[in-house]
């Protein structure tokens, strides 16, 4: 944060000569700011002097570990302060105001449970060029109310689909031909078994296992289902339907407890859990006119559990804001 200095000449006289001048940050109760990097965290945004391409940047900097909270601040180059906030415990924040375009410093704070300032980490600069793009942060809540009501709603949209299907046999011809095929091919693909490379006892046998059961469970879920579920959706053919539904009904009755073995969080591997939480939903989405209420139940209750699940890897593993490189969920 910068000293709450209204004049400009002020503000640098104190920073050339003050003890945390040039990023050093300020020190309190044994807390202060990472200066360095470690291994997956996140790489710092917007660089100091950076130009941007948008209005506001998305911001990130290394944390202090032992903060409870952050505030950030922004300053024209004058010295104004244009925007504050505390903006929780997690050390990336995007603002929810737009910035004219001009050059600015910005800097955040460690606070404490009680609110407490115990740590700056040193004011940093940015230009907002002429003419970028305006994209502030919007309340989840607002852009919930702009998902389109009906299905499907994942790529294609139920407004869309009659023209859409209409063009099957014009503009979109050859596309929808390799896309019949596609389906055409695995329409007799049984439903996968539950794995059992778990109970194997013998660690590189199971490893094995695990392997050869993961190659296989793509073609389900990533080919099978996925190329079942989109013919379905051009075509309103039931045979299509039905193949997909025997695949993802199959799955839905599988458990999504975290110490599940097709969990993204099971100790054999994640590839199962991410599969299945990528997919299923698309499948949900496309097939909704061919599944029953209580199918419709089903499946959706699996959707949303195995969100969590995911979640819950991202949050309580690794916070995932704070180091994205941690796996590829």
């Amino acid at each position: 944060m910068l000293f709450r200095l209204d004049l400009a000449a002020l503000y640098y006289w104190a920073m050339a000569d003050h003890p945390f001048a040039a990023g050093k940050p300020i020190k309190e109760n044994n807390m202060a700011f990472l200066t360095e990097r470690s291994d997956r965290m996140l790489f710092p945004t917007p660089a100091d002097g950076a130009t941007v391409g948008i209005s506001p940047p998305g911001m990130a900097w290394l944390p202090d570990e032992d903060a409870s909270g952050y505030r950030v601040e922004i300053h024209t180059k004058g010295g104004d302060r244009v925007y504050e906030q505390a903006v929780g415990s997690d050390p990336v924040h995007l603002p929810d105001q737009i910035l004219a375009p001009g050059d600015y410093t910005w800097d955040v704070s460690a606070l404490d449970a009680n609110g407490t300032e115990t740590a700056r980490r040193g004011a940093q600069r940015f230009t907002i060029a002429e003419g970028v793009p305006g994209l502030p942060w919007t309340d989840p809540q607002i852009l919930l109310s702009r998902v389109p009501e009906g299905h499907p709603r994942l790529l294609y949209l139920k407004t869309e689909m009659p023209e859409i299907r209409e063009s099957l046999s014009t503009s979109r011809r050859r596309s929808w031909a390799r896309c019949r095929e596609a389906a055409e091919r695995v329409l007799d693909t049984p439903a996968p078994a539950y794995p059992t490379y778990h109970l194997t006892e013998a660690s590189a046998a199971s490893r094995l296992e695990y392997r050869d059961y993961y190659r296989k469970f793509t073609r389900y879920i990533d080919v099978a289902l996925v190329d079942l579920s989109v013919a379905f959706l051009m075509s309103q053919e039931a045979k299509y339907a039905d193949a997909a539904k025997r695949i993802l009904l199959t799955v839905a009755d599988w458990p999504t407890d975290d110490a599940d073995v097709t969990s993204v969080n099971a100790k054999w591997g994640d590839e199962l859990g991410l599969h299945l939480a990528r997919c299923a939903h698309h499948a949900y989405d496309w097939l909704y006119d061919a599944l029953s209420d209580d199918e419709r139940r089903k499946v959706l209750k699996m959707c949303e559990e195995r969100a969590w699940q995911t979640h819950r890897r991202l949050v309580h593993r690794h916070n995932y804001l704070t180091r994205p490189g941690e796996s590829h969920a």
